[in-house]
């Protein structure tokens, strides 16, 4: 039962995450709403289903859900740089109130916020590295997976490229990048700064989210201009 896969679906915005990692915090409106034992839990959309609807901010609430993961309260005192998540202060104020997430330190909370943010840019880097490799080799088709317990990360077709540590760097965070279809929105559209034709996209398989990369190179046109 804690380790049932969760889809929250937060004013229209979904995210993925565990019943196990949403009851970690017990005195918190999630740890509340999704104990198996409180009468009063939250029901699915549809009875039976997995998916479940809370009508709150769900930009802001990537920053509430990253403090069930990770215990701590991302936070800023301005709007968050990144273009691609811009949430401002009294955004996370409301959200942390409903939510009644403790609020410690604002100076600390608003240092990991903005590390959280370089971690998603960093990620980005990375894969336009690894795609800027596959197309030396004329690979047409490049994967990232990763587990959700931040273990045994893998690429595909080739794991040595930079000896493996560009994505074995993020094995703690990976699974939760590509669990938020938010990111990997974001992710698809800073790919495609640098590689305008490429497909991104997400696959699950049991605990396992994998980034599939394809199409960024064009081999029939290459194929053309050898005739």
């Amino acid at each position: 039962m804690d380790d049932e896969i969760i889809i929250l679906n937060v004013g229209g915005v979904k995210f993925e995450t565990t019943r196990k990692t949403l009851i970690v915090h017990p005195e918190t409106t999630l740890g509340k709403l999704f104990n198996p034992k409180n009468p009063e839990a939250i029901k699915p959309i549809y009875p039976g289903g997995n998916e479940y609807f809370i009508d709150r901010n769900g930009h802001a609430f990537y920053c509430i859900l990253e403090y069930y993961r990770t215990g701590q309260v991302l936070w800023s005192d301005e709007f968050i740089k990144s273009k691609e998540f811009p949430v401002p202060k009294h955004a996370l104020e409301l959200e942390c109130e409903y939510f009644k997430i403790p609020i410690y330190s604002e100076k600390g909370a608003a240092r990991n916020l903005q590390q959280n943010v370089t971690i998603i840019d960093k990620f980005c880097e990375g894969l336009i590295r690894f795609v800027n490799e596959a197309m030396n080799r004329f690979i047409t088709k490049v994967k990232v997976a990763y587990r959700v317990y931040g273990s045994a990360p893998s690429a595909q077709p080739f794991t040595n490229y930079e000896k493996g540590n560009w994505y074995v760097e993020f094995e703690k965070q990976g699974h939760g990048l590509l669990s938020n279809e938010r990111v990997v929105s974001a992710i698809e559209k800073r790919l495609k700064n640098h590689f305008p034709s490429i497909k991104v996209k997400v696959e699950r398989l049991s605990d396992t989210m994998t980034l599939i990369m394809e199409d960024y190179l064009d081999m029939d046109s290459f194929a053309d201009n050898l005739d």
